[in-house]
């Protein structure tokens, strides 16, 4: 019975690690994806219409339809250099052994 313990506890230490890994790097991916994005074109004038003809399917629409709110902290963090956000992902590692 201990042994299972045992084991059951690497399991979940396995899967929390795992799962501490996932998250920024699913953010980062984001990030990228969020900078490849057409940028907004025009904006709503005092009448109500956009200055480009009503065209608003870009970068803020396709964010928003995606429940993505804050896209500016996705691309901070997709901005980090390939060695600072490995080094972070390492300490998370470090910090839930």
């Amino acid at each position: 019975m201990e042994c299972i313990q045992r084991g059951l506890g690497s399991l979940n230490r396995f899967g929390m690690l795992k799962t501490l890994e996932t998250k920024p790097r699913a953010e980062r991916r984001i990030g990228e994806f969020s900078r490849e994005l057409p940028k907004n074109q025009g904006g709503l004038t005092k009448y109500g219409s956009t200055h480009d003809g009503g065209n608003r399917t870009a970068k803020t629409s396709i964010l928003k339809e995606a429940g993505i709110r804050h896209p500016e902290r996705y691309e901070a963090i997709a901005s980090l250099p390939d060695e600072v956000f490995g080094r972070h992902i390492q300490e998370l590692k470090a910090t839930n052994e």
